[in-house]
């Protein structure tokens, strides 16, 4: 489980925001699990899943937000390890 925030500093225009502009948020949690599966010559190790979640964290009509389902594959053929993944799949919901 990881937390982030991002705060965009505004030192002028104090009439309209200060002293941030704007502070996005950033989620997410992840599972990461072994497999140890072999298929076609290679050894499929870990597979591991994630769920994202970004937002300026403001109400409408400045909001601005996402949700992103990640996943990561790592297998090796006995000489080479190798990660496919960082599929996303941006889901509006």
């Amino acid at each position: 489980m990881a937390v982030t925030l991002q705060s965009w500093w505004q030192a002028y225009a104090s009439d309209i925001s200060a002293p941030f502009r704007e502070t996005n948020h950033e989620s997410e949690i992840f599972a990461t699990m072994p497999i140890n599966t072999d298929l076609l010559g290679l050894n499929f190790r870990e597979l591991a899943l994630g769920l994202n979640h970004h937002s300026n964290g403001r109400t409408d009509p400045l909001s601005r937000g996402w949700n992103r389902v990640t996943s990561r594959l790592i297998y090796d053929n006995g000489a080479n390890v190798a990660s496919k993944g960082s599929f996303q799949n941006n889901l509006n919901i």
